[in-house]
Parts: C-alpha cells; structure tokens; sequence
C-alpha cells in the first residue's frame, strides 16, 4: 500500500482467476471501547471524513437510532449481537466520484466483542465479477 493508513492493521486482496485482483479489504487494528462504543464510532467517522474527501457522496447506514432506549443493552452489545449496523457505501448510486475502475467502497465496523471491534474497508473494482446462478 503506498500510503497506509494508521488505522489499519493489514491488508487482504481478492484475486479472481480470470479477471485479476478484483477487491482489497483493509483491516482495522482492534479497537477497544467503552459500552456505548465511542472509541470506534470516532474512528470510524474520522474515516469517513477522509474517505467522503477522496470519493465524495456517500449514503451512511446507522440502524441505532432505531433502537429502543429501553432495556439494558448498550450500543456495542447491539453492533455485537447484529441488532444494529454502522456503515458507509461510495457507489455509483451516490454519486461518488469513483473513477472507472472502482465499483463500491464500504466502510463497516465488525465487532470482536463487546468491548472491541474493527473498521472494515471494502474496495470493489469494476471487474468484480458477477456470479450467475444456475
């Protein structure tokens, strides 16, 4: 990566057998948090800041705010359990500025634990190829 960023621990590309490299994913340090996850919302929108630089309009997907205030649970034992999500996707659906070769890019958190996630950055090329059922 010519210049990586701090927040990522390593890098992982997808490479199809007849088109090429078609995806790289970026792996996020572990990010340890507090019960409402703070630390990693921080450094995700941080993310998205400079993502939303490069490549413009984005839709962000916060299912949080449809969660109930009620009950026990906390922010990162929802993002654990799967009862909310905290994204960002760059496509050409957006209007993002993408380029030809790009066809997505998306930002997730995947949580470890309920104390600790990741950011998760997804790049899609054009030449993902498409899966055709039978």
């Amino acid at each position: 990566v010519p210049d990586p960023n701090p927040d990522f621990e390593f890098y992982l590309g997808l490479i199809h057998e007849t088109v090429g490299l078609c995806e790289v994913r970026a792996v996020g340090q572990t990010i340890h948090t507090d019960p409402q996850g703070h630390a990693i919302r921080h450094a995700f929108h941080n993310n998205v800041s400079l993502l939303h630089n490069i490549f413009g309009p984005y839709e962000l997907v916060d299912t949080s705010a449809e969660r109930s205030e009620q009950g026990a649970s906390t922010w990162m034992s929802d993002l654990h359990s799967g009862d909310i999500r905290l994204l960002a996707e760059w496509s050409e659906n957006r209007n993002s500025r993408l380029g030809h070769d790009l066809q997505r890019v998306l930002l997730t958190i995947r949580p470890e634990s309920e104390e600790s996630a990741r950011l998760i950055l997804q790049v899609t090329f054009s030449n993902f190829p498409v899966v055709e059922k039978p």
